[in-house]
């Protein structure tokens, strides 16, 4: 595979904001390197190998890693993951999400509770609402749902209710 396959391959992912710090000065302490090595070879009559270059990155990515909590967290993927281990590097995972317990309470007496929702695929997109009915036993007493055509959220939710 050559450079032009991995860069493309590269931009094309959605990398988190940890291994797109890691890219960025990669690629701009590589160019820096080879614009050194090409001025020692011209101006200076020095020999370059590609070892040279191959032991400055190494460096560079070890003296990246005592950084490692300035760069922020990986998407927590599989492509993460990979591109990260692939130059040697461990991941940081980011934090889980904040868990927020919600309980349901039954109506009072003979009530009925109705509880509804509305969404929308994108913004605007296909939009549909639902909803449950329910009574102070928490038997289900009937639920509905329906497309509700294109839209915003705003709107499904509205919808949901005016059923």
């Amino acid at each position: 595979m050559d450079i032009h396959c991995v860069l493309v391959a590269a931009w094309n992912e959605n990398f988190s904001s940890q291994v797109l710090s890691f890219w960025k000065a990669g690629i701009i302490n590589l160019l820096w390197k080879i614009w050194d090595c090409r001025n020692n070879i011209i101006f200076k009559e020095m020999n370059f190998h590609q070892r040279i270059v191959t032991g400055f990155l190494k460096v560079m990515f070890k003296e990246m890693d005592l950084n490692f909590s300035k760069l922020g967290n990986t998407n927590n993927s599989w492509s993460d993951y990979l591109a990260m281990r692939s130059i040697g590097m461990a991941t940081r995972a980011a934090p889980p999400p904040t868990m927020i317990e919600v309980h349901w309470w039954p109506p009072v007496g003979q009530w009925i509770k109705v509880n509804t929702d509305g969404s929308a695929l994108g913004a605007p997109g296909n939009i549909a609402a639902g909803g449950v009915y329910r009574n102070n036993w928490d038997w289900v007493r009937g639920c509905f749902h329906y497309k509700c055509g294109v839209g915003f959220a705003f709107k499904a939710e509205l919808l949901a209710v005016d059923h």
